[in-house]
């Protein structure tokens, strides 16, 4: 369950660009994706048809340090990064070259820096995906005008996930990206019935009971603390209740904090950590609810999967989700 980064899949960037791929690679396309490291995510997209090259991007180096649930910049850490920054500006853009690149999609923050630098060395078009608030309360403030100007002296079309993300970048001008919300592929989720086997293998049956759901990596910033606290006040008013939790622990002291906090409230036998769960939809498919507890959420993809699957959502009335409209999950068909 404690995945590396090059093992990451289930975060909803990496989502979304496996979705892409999945669809350029039917068509006249040939995707190259340029990645840090190789791993679990590398081997889905190559299975998908896309050409992965590795080592060219620079590995990821920690801009701020968690001080309880604050964020405090490292001024070496920003460094350090902004150091790597010209030698991977020219090795991409030559890398793009090489590649026959002719249109540069970026998917994440150091990527539209690097990335978008490179493009505008090569002479590409690209575009910058964003899918995170730029101005959360884990980044400086300050950041957002440099990101600015430099995403627009690099000629990037900036596309933005939600209001709520496009917001964050410039709340109106030609600065502010356009929206396009994410896709849900609903050949795989829609409603149905759930297959006996796959609760099997996790433990539970849902004819013992409702079972509340919560899809998420356990990171701080999906607030899945607030989990201990929900399913107590679940538990008082539908006593056969049980919760699970589907995602990885990327941030494993935080999950063993939560962990504790279950059993101080004397939940252990009714709250199951399932992991990365393979057959989602399945899973889905034999819940009662889901429980989305990110109260600075971009878009929510795991949201509209749930309400896709016929599930209803619990969910703050904030960010990406407080946008979602149940019509909307089935207008904004991937396929």
């Amino acid at each position: 369950d404690e995945l590396s980064d090059g093992d990451l899949i289930e975060c909803g960037s990496r989502r979304v660009l496996l979705d892409l791929i999945t669809v350029l690679a039917r068509g006249p396309f040939q995707p190259t994706v340029f990645l840090a490291t190789d791993g679990r995510y590398s081997r889905a997209l190559q299975d998908l048809g896309a050409r992965v090259v590795t080592g060219l991007i620079p590995s990821q180096v920690r801009l701020y340090h968690l001080v309880g649930n604050r964020a405090i910049p490292s001024p070496w850490g920003m460094f350090r990064s902004g150091s790597r920054v010209p030698a991977g500006v020219v090795r991409l853009a030559r890398a793009y070259r090489d590649a026959g690149v002719e249109v540069v999609y970026l998917s994440t923050p150091m990527a539209h820096v690097i990335g978008g630098a490179a493009a505008r060395l090569a002479g590409l078009p690209s575009v910058c995906h964003v899918q995170g608030r730029v101005q959360a309360r884990h980044r400086v403030r300050l950041m957002l005008h440099v990101y600015r100007t430099w995403i627009r002296l690099c000629g990037c079309t900036s596309v933005a996930i939600s209001d709520y993300v496009a917001d964050s970048v410039a709340p109106a001008g030609p600065s502010r990206p356009r929206v396009i919300r994410n896709a849900t592929d609903t050949v795989r989720f829609h409603p149905g019935p759930y297959r006996p086997e796959t609760f099997e293998r996790i433990g539970l049956d849902p004819s013992d009971g409702p079972i509340v759901v919560t899809v998420s990596n356990v990171t701080r910033l999906k607030r899945v603390d607030l989990l201990p606290r929900f399913a107590e006040r679940i538990c008082r008013t539908v006593s056969n209740a049980r919760f699970l939790v589907c995602g990885g622990l990327p941030d494993r002291p935080y999950a063993e904090s939560i962990r504790a906090d279950i059993e101080a409230r004397g939940l252990a036998d009714r709250v199951r950590s399932a992991g990365v769960v393979r057959d989602m939809p399945d899973v889905l498919r034999g819940c009662a609810l889901a429980a989305h507890f990110c109260k600075d959420e971009g878009f929510g993809l795991s949201v509209t999967e749930a309400l896709a699957t016929g599930l209803p959502v619990v969910a703050f009335a904030s960010g990406g989700p407080a946008e979602l409209k149940v019509a909307d999950v089935y207008q904004e068909v991937l396929w």
